[in-house]
């Protein structure tokens, strides 16, 4: 029997301070759920697993990953819930595609994110602090208040032309 994936409840605030992760504690066996189809299918495509349940440990490696859309034609991801478990990634590129919030506190070896082209009008970054990379163009932000715990003096960012919803 496998372990149900954590519910957004169980995630601290970005005003607490940093903790170990419960997801940490939870065997490589965990079966995550992917709401988002298209992620699924993304996921599957990178780790080389077409069929089957994909569990913690087929992640937990994943150092990099691109779910990115054509520049040409949107991508259809609308959710990148899942991606929470891939807790060794460093670069996440997931440009256009339709995501409207992105949560990336849980990938704490995150350098480089490149998550323009959607329809972002929040960014949680409050735990990466490792994060030396973004770039965010041509999403729905007001401004750069509205991407949760960015620290410009470590982090280079291209935030360029914003849309408006």
């Amino acid at each position: 029997m496998s372990t149900p994936s954590p519910s957004p409840e169980d995630s601290p605030s970005p005003s607490q301070s940093p903790s170990p992760s419960p997801l940490s504690s939870l065997p490589d066996s965990t079966v995550i759920t992917f709401p988002d189809p298209a992620f699924e299918a993304a996921v599957r495509e990178a780790i080389g697993k077409p069929t089957g349940a994909i569990t913690k440990g087929d992640v937990a490696g994943v150092t990099s990953l691109d779910v990115s859309g054509a520049l040409e034609v949107r991508g259809d991801i609308k959710d990148l819930t899942g991606i929470e478990y891939f807790t060794a990634l460093t670069e996440l590129i997931c440009y256009c595609n339709q995501l409207t919030t992105l949560d990336l506190s849980r990938n704490t070896a995150l350098t480089e994110l490149n998550c323009s082209g959607n329809r972002l009008t929040t960014l949680d970054v409050s735990r990466n602090t490792a994060l030396t990379t973004l770039t965010c163009y041509d999403n729905y932000f007001p401004d750069k208040s509205a991407i949760i715990g960015l620290d410009e003096s470590r982090t280079r960012i291209t935030f360029g032309t914003q849309r408006s919803p």
